[in-house]
């Protein structure tokens, strides 16, 4: 009877250390699925469980956050909160996450919604140390909003940025390059940004002025020149024939870089400097007596202008749109407005030009002039 009861309590003894010596199994129920879709901000969504014991989660994938990561609750509902960094690529993004309790494991499956399309092209620009304008493509799908920045301020983008509504949005921006005075090549960079999209860079590079290269001269006659001092930018006309008139406007493509046109004794009908967009000041000798039509259309940074008492014709449009023009100086001691064409200050705020005439003629001016109109009379003043 002894050696029986031995043996029993041998065999339990048995029985407890096997039982003891395994890991536990451990009930895992994914009350909400397997399956986890995040939005493409990655704003946080998320999952229930229960777990009959201690456990943990974990991603395989470095762009997604998980909280908790772990639990100590039995067989209570249990609550992961996932959210992701925003997808900038236009495909999906997927993942697993894996739940561990003793020896058993969970997964659930996680897609993130593709980011936006866009696109750039050309990938890089390469202007003339002259400078000029060349244009490239931004394309980005719907549903985003984008930017459009430069990094240095030689180089500038005629828009700033906009939104994708219901289409993919494609547009034309062109980039300008003032002109290069330096003998060493400069470059820059374009970066267009877009919501949930991968940043696009444009590359952009400037040729060095050469030696000797900062002036620009041009014949519009056998006996007439135009100077531009690319690094002062002064254009300078000169011609050899009294009463000669000009002919063309061959500086276009270098336009920007002129802020100053000194007109030399000697000339005397001018013209041809509309779109000189930074033109500031202009000098005009008493050898002038006419200015054409589109004269300085359009140059509007020019904030003022003497008329010599020579001229005595302007052509339709002479000064249109130059917006910021503020001061106009006359020498005609007669008004007259037979030979000066329409649409003189077109597009101008006339009435905040000061208009500067010699003594004794404003009241005549107030009254004679009809391409005055608009200008206040009370911005009629006597010449200093």
């Amino acid at each position: 009877m002894k050696m029986r009861t031995v043996f029993l309590l041998c065999v339990i003894s048995f029985c407890s250390a096997w039982s003891w010596g395994q890991t536990p199994q451990v009930d895992i129920f994914l009350s909400g699925g397997n399956t986890l879709t995040l939005p493409t901000s990655g704003e946080p969504q998320n999952f229930t469980f229960t777990a009959s014991s201690n456990w943990t989660a974990s991603s395989d994938a470095s762009w997604l956050t998980l909280s908790p990561t772990s639990g100590t609750s039995r067989y209570q509902l249990n609550t992961i909160s996932v959210s992701a960094t925003p997808n900038t690529v236009p495909t999906e993004c997927t993942a697993t996450i894996t739940i561990k309790g003793g020896n058993s494991t969970a997964t659930v499956s996680v897609r993130q919604y593709s980011g936006a399309t866009l696109t750039v092209s050309p990938s890089s620009l390469n202007f003339k140390a002259s400078g000029h304008s060349q244009a490239f493509t931004v394309s980005i799908s719907p549903g985003s909003s984008w930017t459009v920045e430069s990094s240095d301020s030689w180089l500038t983008v005629n828009f700033s940025g906009g939104a994708s509504s219901g289409n993919t949005q494609t547009r034309q921006i062109t980039a300008t390059a003032a002109p290069n005075t330096s003998t060493a090549q400069r470059t820059a960079t374009i970066t267009v940004s877009g919501t949930y999209a991968t940043t696009q860079t444009i590359s952009v590079t400037q040729a060095a002025a050469q030696q000797g290269g900062l002036l620009h001269t041009w014949n519009l006659s056998p006996t007439m020149t135009a100077v531009l001092e690319i690094d002062k930018g002064v254009l300078t006309i000169k011609t050899q024939r009294d009463g000669e008139g000009m002919n063309g406007a061959p500086w276009s493509s270098v336009s920007s870089a002129i802020t100053s046109v000194v007109i030399e004794p000697g000339v005397g009908t001018i013209g041809g400097f509309g779109g000189c967009d930074n033109l500031i000041a202009v000098t005009i000798p008493n050898s002038v007596t006419a200015i054409g039509g589109d004269a300085f259309y359009g140059c509007s940074s020019l904030v003022s202008v003497t008329l010599p008492n020579s001229v005595r014709y302007i052509r339709d449009l002479a000064f249109m749109n130059c917006i910021n023009l503020k001061d106009v100086t006359v020498s005609w001691i007669i008004p007259f407005d037979t030979s000066i064409g329409g649409g003189l200050f077109g597009g101008v705020e006339t009435s905040r030009v000061n208009l500067h005439v010699p003594a004794g003629t404003e009241n005549l001016y107030r009254v004679a002039c009809s391409w005055l109109e608009g200008f206040q009379h009370s911005h009629i003043l006597r010449k200093q």
